[in-house]
């Protein structure tokens, strides 16, 4: 409501807002109201105004501003004081939050104490306003909605209300807006000791080397950002970025699996903790309390601080030394404090990759394996091996103490017998440092560095070779991993092939043996070897399907038809299953027409083709070729071929073929010179033939004019002796014509 006091012309100006009005959705009329002096009153509709469902989003733990971090609590509130006008009677069922940088979406079914949100009567009053409940008195009270922030990009987000009115109708309110921050989550560091990510907080003053790795998870990352860690001594002396840099997923989450740069220790260099930023996040910034700016892709630093020990401090921290490091679980799929961060399984001949951290600086470091009971811990000293010079050479560390190199585990048994009965064993790599004191330097003059590493097993396995092949086939099943000198039995599916009397595995767990396949249907067939300590390994061989052994197929092939004296060039081409292939043997002999028979002998001239040079005789006839070949696998196949031989026929007599013209074209001329003239003279008598038929009809025309007169004269003359008259008249004409052409000619 307003009020104005009208100027001399009757005009007044209203100023109208719609916060505090207090009344639900829909559309109302602006009624004018004009008093005169008397009090009275004339009413009138000057306008509509819509009254539009509204709502803020407030972050309570950051100064209850529209920012704030995930996971933080949120308030969203309809008060007219600010917002309201929701529709009447109506109750929330969920809260849908909207990503503005890619549309990712995730809706909220519960407030922040896990309540189902439908449950708890989350709804509007009469005056449209957001949230409130109804008291067993039937009074309005408010309820204020309180809800965790989930996991969103960074950046702008859209909320909106959902839930339902009178007659259960669904409805979605849309309008809130909040801005989602970036933030670190947790910092956590791979504890060897347990292979478990640990906390870094939680980690006694963050002793940590050069080298080592941290899962640094983010929350509220911008998607079309790429995440990096910057580490930045207190005292601002030393600046060094991770080289790990990461892509969030779609729902702004990101975890950077980096390795600690090379950092100057904490003490005694004075550069101080090291304190983690994050690189290309999304921030606010506030000024004067009410002022706040939005920025993309900055660098901000992190409540989590490094204590960077100094490498070689062996009496203050031991070294780490991370055994296929690139094998690393994540923590996000793993969980704190739960052991697994690293393989704790490793085979006979794995080449493994290690990484060494926190060791004195530029020195030079043996490797050995150790071997313990795995129950006991006591050491196995038969079984510790020593990587020599020449199959790992010894290493040198860089100046932060930090190497990196590659091995090939020996063979590995599983279990040992004492005190009679098996026991597991377990291994574990020690790095032992080259005394400098000492001129000789070998293995057994070395400093244990006591280094702290991830315990590793082995379990049985077998091979076999080949891995397939007929019933019968001869194959060598090769065993690692299994118990110290233990009896080895093995199965082909239930068959024994070869009993435990004729295995016994070495020191180490190795062992092979040889057999044949027995009769089993075509297909794959289980290989298992069990051990008499319980060690057990499985492995495939397939059966393939035999086929009976193919003839061989010959053809022969050279020229149709020769004269005696003449050279029959003979080919033979020899095929196996279909392939043109070499054979054990190729003979042939060639049967004369006489019935003599001569042998025939081949030439290899390339994969399954032979040839023989053969003479012709001076005998007309058929000749029969038939070849013989033999194939590897010892079947034999003939080919036949003939050919003819037929004497050369007598020659021809020769003509002389240019006399011969010579006298044609002598007789030819007189002929075109006759017909020459006899064209001409029929040419003449066309002539001719035409005057005198021109000649005719005009006599006829004179005739036809001396009917007519006739006629008039003798009318009364009968018709048929005119007829009569000119029909003799014509024939005296053709007669005369006759004699005329007869004489011409």
């Amino acid at each position: 409501m307003g009020f104005a006091t009208a100027d001399k012309n009757g005009a007044a100006v209203f100023s109208l807002s719609s916060f505090g009005l207090g009344i639900p959705n829909g559309t109302y009329p602006v009624e004018l109201q004009d008093y005169y002096a008397s009090g009275a009153y004339v009413p009138k509709v000057v306008a509509y105004y819509t009254a539009t469902p509204s709502f803020g989003v407030q972050d309570i733990y950051n100064g209850y501003n529209t920012f704030g971090y995930v996971g933080d609590t949120l308030l969203l509130d309809g008060l007219a004081s600010n917002f309201g006008s929701f529709p009447s009677a109506f109750q929330a069922t969920s809260v849908t939050f909207t990503s503005a940088a890619n549309g990712y979406s995730v809706t909220v079914t519960k407030d922040a104490n896990g309540n189902p949100i439908s449950k708890e009567f989350y709804g509007s009053d009469v005056n449209g306003d957001f949230s409130f409940n109804i008291s067993p008195s039937g009074q309005y009270q408010y309820n204020p909605l309180y809800i965790i922030l989930p996991a969103l990009p960074g950046g702008e987000v859209m909320v909106t209300i959902n839930g339902q009115i009178a007659g259960g109708r669904q409805v979605s309110i849309p309008g809130g807006v909040f801005y989602v921050l970036t933030g670190i989550q947790a910092v956590y560091y791979a504890n060897l000791s347990t292979n478990s990510w640990n906390n870094l907080k939680s980690f006694e003053g963050n002793k940590v080397f050069s080298g080592d790795y941290l899962d640094v998870q983010v929350d509220g990352f911008p998607v079309n950002e790429t995440g990096s860690l910057t580490f930045v001594s207190l005292n601002k002396l030393f600046v060094n970025s991770s080289l790990t840099k990461a892509t969030p997923q779609n729902n702004g989450s990101l975890e950077l699996i980096v390795q600690i740069p090379g950092l100057a220790p904490t003490t005694p260099s004075g550069f101080g903790l090291y304190q983690i930023y994050v690189n290309g996040g999304f921030y606010a910034s506030t000024f004067c309390a009410f002022l706040t700016t939005f920025t993309y892709n900055i660098t901000t630093p992190t409540p989590f601080y490094l204590n960077i020990t100094p490498a070689g401090s062996y009496s203050v921290a031991p070294p780490h030394l991370y055994v296929d490091p690139q094998n690393i679980t994540p923590e996000s799929q793993l969980g704190v404090n739960k052991p697994g961060v690293f393989p704790t399984v490793h085979y006979t001949g794995e080449s493994v990759n290690l990484l060494f951290v926190g060791f004195t600086p530029s020195a030079k470091e043996w490797v050995a394996l150790n071997a313990y009971n795995a129950v006991t811990g006591t050491p196995i000293t038969s079984l510790q091996y020593v990587f020599s010079p020449t199959s790992m050479p010894l290493l040198q560390t860089n100046g932060y103490g930090v190497a990196q190199t590659t091995l090939t585990l020996p063979n590995l048994t599983s279990k040992v017998y004492s005190g009679g009965q098996w026991w597991p064993v377990t291994y574990r790599l020690g790095v032992y440092e080259a005394n400098p004191s000492v001129i000789a330097q070998t293995f057994y003059n070395a400093i244990p560095t006591n280094d702290e590493t991830v315990n590793f097993n082995t379990t049985p396995r077998i091979t076999v070779s080949p891995t397939s092949g007929p019933v019968g086939t001869s194959v060598t099943v090769t065993g690692t991993g299994f118990a110290s000198q233990e009896q080895v039995t093995i199965y082909v599916q239930e068959v024994v092939v070869v009993p435990p009397s004729q295995v016994k595995t070495s020191s180490t767990g190795f062992f092979s043996a040889t057999f044949n396949i027995p009769a089993y249907a075509a297909g794959p067939v289980s290989i298992v070897a069990i051990g008499s300590s319980g060690t057990k390994a499985y492995t495939q061989f397939t059966i393939n399907i035999t086929t009976p052994p193919q003839h061989p197929v010959v053809q022969v092939s050279g020229a149709p038809q020769l004269q005696p004296g003449q050279t029959q060039v003979i080919t033979v081409t020899t095929y196996l299953n279909g392939t043109p292939t070499d054979m054990s043997s190729v003979s042939g002999t060639v049967l004369l027409p006489t019935g003599v028979t001569q042998s025939l002998s081949f030439l290899h001239v390339g994969t399954g083709e032979y040839q023989s040079v053969y003479l012709v005789p001076n005998i007309t006839g058929t000749y029969v070729v038939t070849v013989s070949a033999t194939a590897s696998n010892g079947l034999s196949n003939t080919g036949v071929f003939s050919f003819s031989v037929v004497r050369s026929p007598p020659t021809p007599p020769t003509i002389n073929t240019s006399a011969i013209i010579s006298i044609i074209s002598s007789q030819i001329a007189p002929l075109q010179t006759a017909i020459s003239s006899l064209q001409s003279a029929l040419s003449n008598l066309a002539s001719q033939t035409s005057s005198a038929i021109q000649a005719l009809l005009g006599s006829m025309s004179s005739l036809s004019s001396v009917v007519s007169q006739i006629q008039g004269s003798i009318g009364t003359l009968e018709a048929y002796s005119l007829g009569a008259l000119i029909i003799a008249f014509i024939a005296l004409i053709v007669i005369i014509y006759g004699v005329f052409v007869r004489r011409r000619m």
